[in-house]
């Protein structure tokens, strides 16, 4: 994950001088870094969406909206979701810099260890669950990038929570925006 994290541009490596030596040198101001992007990876796998974190201050809204529903799940209560929790998300949807500020860890133990490396983040575990809300299946099926299933669900509800709203009116102008797209495209042709 690391070197991912270093060919992503999250992180920043030292020059190493010697050819032979492979190792990888990291500067100490890089640690806070290392540790979102730790704590990043138990809610996002792929690194593209980690880096929109560090980057792209829209698509961090986004996520974090994301990682909000995701962990008021009762499923991932269970798996030891610390107090910190909230202080982790009211952090994420900040402007604050995650590469010299730490996010607080909402997990007693993070996902990657807790399951030996098997599944590397929540998402993958609580993709086998079939029990959530309407919230957490409209979450799912746009993680999955089921843009069809996210916008079926994302009409045919309405939701209390401000970020599953935020998320219903993003996967809502996604698909119009598509669909405006392909008529365009169709019409050309």
């Amino acid at each position: 994950m690391l070197n991912k994290m270093v060919t992503a541009q999250i992180i920043t490596k030292i020059p190493n001088k010697n050819d032979y030596d492979k190792s990888l040198l990291l500067d100490k101001t890089t640690f806070p870094a290392i540790h979102n992007t730790t704590i990043l990876h138990a809610l996002l796998s792929q690194t593209k969406k980690i880096k929109e974190v560090f980057e792209q201050p829209k698509m961090r809204k986004v996520h974090a909206a994301s990682a909000k529903i995701l962990i008021s799940q009762p499923f991932f209560e269970q798996l030891g979701i610390k107090d910190e929790a909230e202080d982790f998300i009211v952090m994420l949807e900040s402007d604050t810099s995650l590469k010299t500020n730490k996010l607080p860890n909402p997990f007693t133990t993070l996902p990657q260890v807790a399951f030996g490396g098997t599944h590397s983040t929540l998402v993958e575990v609580g993709l086998q669950c079939s029990t959530f809300s309407p919230e957490y299946k409209m979450l799912r099926a746009y993680l999955e990038k089921d843009m069809d299933t996210a916008y079926t669900i994302a009409c045919s509800n309405s939701f209390n929570d401000k970020k599953a709203t935020n998320l219903k009116e993003l996967i809502i102008s996604k698909k119009e925006a598509a669909t405006r797209l392909e008529e365009f495209i169709n019409n050309i042709i």
